[in-house]
């Protein structure tokens, strides 16, 4: 019966996540408007067609991958489901759309599963789904031009690190834990056959979190030993992805947006292409951490290992993104503004963690009994308090930040770009190829021009203006370059 119940009550808890997901993409418009945004979204588009009409052979066409190694760029994980759509009926657009929007209910759900594995109550790990979605750094790497990619593997990111903390619980209880085991094998090995960026970040905060899991000091030992059984098979089987993915980015470090933020990044949300953090994260860590100091609530093992990890890795962002005296120290493989999205993670985990400590009755009234009457008198109980005050802030704060998230409008992009072809190359053909000089019109093209073949490159000119294009025709005896 108990079981049962419990069941129960998790199958609401999707329906309501899930519809709460459905909500943020109605109001935000992607729902009803399968259109793609973003730079990235459109390349995604494209990619998913070349994959799909390329099947079972994809490797032979170095145009499919942008004048790259097939295992370099290409987060295969995220591009399986919508070819697969694709190669039952779907058009790509359809495909994206569909894929998309259920990436982003899935996003919610492993907010949720984390946050209850991690031991939040019910309705804080509600809430926590509706705080991610209404934070801009979602956004911005999203409908506004950033990554979709990394979009995608968030959820498997999430995931992950759930299973690694029941695992840890597993291990430090000294039960049986294989299933455990081969589950956290198949999420890490998942997460890092998608985007290498999201990859890296999640594994920096298992493995640190799994070195300290046995309870630091002379079980460091033990530690160790867990991260190399998780993650020596997971990196393994998964070198052939991400080790390329890193070489690349490492030779490009210098090229990387390395402009410092800005402080008030960290609590006020900001405009379209402002990757920020909201009124809710800060204020709601430092409520949930004093409250728990007062009440006294000791961490568990595993709830300090992963505490000390979560802050070790936010130190970490934090130089990476704000202080730039560091960078020529601070090993860094990501711009300055990914600091603001890799953060926004660690604090949605910090939340459920510093509140899952919290005993949250609330029975607000005590019965006091005098001698010929029993009186009932206010008795506050502050963690209900504060978790209403952060239900409230959660609800107050997307209702406020949600109706001003709007897909940009990549309207007149397509119209330069498709008056400019026609006029300076003529109709497609196939005696030549056309070579862009700047990453939207590369990622555009496919997905605009999906008739014309480009080089699989791009062509670096002297052309620097946002919207200029530097095409080169390539035919069979000569090289023609048209600007």
């Amino acid at each position: 019966m108990i079981k049962t119940t419990s069941q129960k009550s998790i199958l609401l808890d999707v329906i309501l996540v899930s519809v709460s997901g459905l909500t943020v993409a109605s109001i935000v418009g992607i729902l009803q408007n399968p259109n793609p945004f973003g730079d990235d979204s459109i390349q995604f588009v494209g990619m998913i067609g070349f994959l799909a009409s390329g099947l079972p052979h994809v490797f032979w066409d170095p145009h499919s991958f942008a004048g790259y190694s097939p295992t370099t760029g290409l987060s295969w994980v995220n591009y399986l489901p919508p070819v697969i759509l694709v190669k039952i009926g779907f058009d790509p657009v359809s495909a994206f759309h569909f894929s998309f929007v259920i990436v982003l209910i899935l996003y919610g759900l492993s907010v949720y599963f984390l946050s209850r594995v991690l031991g939040a109550t019910r309705l804080v790990s509600i809430f926590l789904p509706i705080l991610a979605w209404s934070t801009n750094s979602y956004w911005s790497g999203t409908i506004w031009g950033g990554a979709y990619n990394r979009v995608f593997t968030l959820p498997l990111s999430l995931v992950a690190l759930a299973c690694t903390f029941k695992l840890s619980k597993f291990l430090n209880a000294g039960t049986s834990a294989n299933k455990e085991y081969v589950i956290c094998l198949l999420t890490w090995t998942l997460t890092l056959l998608g985007d290498v960026f999201i990859s890296i970040a999640s594994v920096a905060i298992g493995s640190l979190f799994l070195l300290l899991s046995a309870g630091g000091g002379n079980n460091l030992v033990v530690g160790s030993k867990r991260v190399m059984l998780v993650f020596s098979p997971v990196l393994l089987l998964t070198s052939w992805q991400w080790i390329p993915i890193v070489q690349q980015a490492m030779n490009t470090i210098p090229h990387h947006y390395a402009v410092p933020n800005n402080w008030a990044w960290l609590i006020l949300p900001g405009s379209t292409w402002q990757s920020t953090l909201n009124l809710v994260y800060l204020p709601s860590i430092a409520g949930f951490a004093i409250l728990r100091l007062l009440v006294r609530a000791k961490f568990e093992t595993e709830e300090k290992a992963l505490v000390l990890s979560l802050g070790t890795m936010a130190a970490y962002w934090l130089l990476a993104g704000w202080v730039p005296v560091t960078y020529g120290y601070v090993p860094r493989i990501m711009a300055t503004y990914s600091s603001v999205e890799n953060l926004a993670t660690i604090f949605l985990i910090v939340i459920a963690i510093l509140s899952s400590g919290l005993r949250l009755h609330f029975n607000l009234w005590k019965k006091i009994s005098l001698r010929f009457i029993t009186v009932t008198l206010p008795r506050p109980n502050f963690a209900a308090i504060l978790t209403a005050l952060f239900l409230i802030f959660v609800l107050v704060n997307a209702g406020i930040i949600l109706p001003s998230i709007k897909p940009v409008d990549w309207g007149p992009l397509e119209s330069q770009l498709n008056a400019a072809l026609a006029d300076q190359t003529g109709p497609s053909s196939n005696s030549y190829r056309v070579s862009l000089s700047n990453r939207i019109l590369t990622r555009s093209l496919p997905f605009y021009q999906p008739d014309r073949m480009d080089t699989g490159g791009r062509f670096h000119s002297t052309l620097t203006h946002f919207f200029t294009i530097g095409t080169q025709l390539m035919c069979s005896s000569r090289v023609i370059l048209v600007l």
